[in-house]
């Protein structure tokens, strides 16, 4: 019988070129899942500030404030408010943008703007007209 204590020349070169080979896949795979995750999370944003443009057409009352807008809808007081990187509605908690560096809200020529910073970005959106 025969004893070998580790890896023969052919056994080494087999695994590096299967390493040579698995790295760059892994690698570009990786670079792919990242992309997707970002371009989601840019949708998802996309969505959630065209629902809430949608909603404050229809308001009563509306009140811009430079962290938070109040309105009330259906006899309810809401308040859509800038707090700890989150843009939220209350009263529960209704997540509308998650991670922001900063966010004002100001209104110019009876319209409501909201300029935020988000991974190093600057946007600004158009709400509504007051």
């Amino acid at each position: 019988m025969e004893n070998r204590n580790g890896f023969i020349l052919k056994d080494l070169l087999i695994a590096l070129c299967a390493i040579m080979i698995v790295f760059p896949l892994v690698i570009s795979i990786a670079q792919t899942v990242s992309n997707f995750k970002l371009f989601d999370e840019r949708i998802a944003d996309m969505i959630a500030l065209e629902a809430m443009k949608r909603k404050l057409v229809i308001v009563k009352d509306l009140k811009v404030y430079s962290y938070k807008i109040s309105y009330a809808d259906d006899d309810q007081k809401w308040t859509l408010k800038y707090d700890d990187e989150r843009l939220y509605l209350t009263p529960g908690y209704q997540l509308i943008l998650n991670n922001i560096d900063d966010l004002h809200f100001f209104s110019d020529d009876g319209l409501i703007f909201m300029t935020y910073r988000k991974d190093g970005h600057h946007h600004e959106e158009m709400l509504t007209i007051l």
